[in-house]
């Protein structure tokens, strides 16, 4: 038998082994009842009234800006014990108008931001996680508001997008939760120019 035969079955072997591994581990968890799966139902842009000092929704931002903007996520799941806790992070999304040689109009392209903000937080009662004070002038990542190579760098548009998954539960066993329902986005907020 060759040296390439012998390393051929050996990798067969490995790989087997890796995937009844894998399959085993998969198979030792129940998936989680509705219950005990967390589960972001709405996510807001908003801002702080100085006055009454509490939160109200943003729909539109003008640049330049010196305010600040929160994102809240209100997470659903089991009640809250003490000890429980989820992983919570906050991205936002750019929307550029791209033109197109099927329509002059153009279409919106997706662009990231850098802004990125996480916590590992224990749920209240409310199910609210609050995430802030994120300086507006901070989610558009480049410098400078025009940009002379691209008229179109200027964002039209923004959202907030919130991912949460449960990281501690102080009672009952480790369970497969379903993912699917903790990542939601906020409306799109309007971005507009003073020049």
């Amino acid at each position: 038998m060759t040296t390439q035969s012998i390393s051929g079955i050996f990798a067969f072997t490995l790989a087997l082994v890796g995937a009844s591994t894998a399959a085993a581990q998969e198979h030792q968890f129940a998936p989680c009842s509705r219950d005990r799966t967390v589960s972001v139902q709405t996510v807001r842009v908003e801002r702080l009234n100085p006055k009454s000092k509490t939160f109200v929704s943003v729909d539109t931002l003008v640049y330049p800006s010196d305010e600040s903007v929160y994102v809240s996520a209100v997470v659903t799941g089991s009640l809250p014990k003490a000890g429980d806790s989820v992983y919570a992070i906050t991205t936002f999304e750019l929307f550029l108008r791209s033109p197109t040689a099927r329509d002059s109009g153009g279409g919106t392209v997706v662009f990231p931001s850098k802004t990125v903000l996480d916590t590992v937080a224990a749920l209240d009662r409310q199910g609210r996680i609050v995430f802030g004070p994120i300086p507006a002038e901070r989610l558009i990542p480049w410098p400078d508001r025009a940009v002379t190579a691209t008229a179109n760098a200027n964002p039209e548009g923004l959202r907030a997008r919130v991912g949460v998954i449960q990281t501690h539960r102080s009672s009952g066993p480790a369970c497969l939760a379903s993912l699917e329902q903790g990542v939601a986005h906020s409306q799109t907020l309007t971005l507009l120019y003073d020049p």
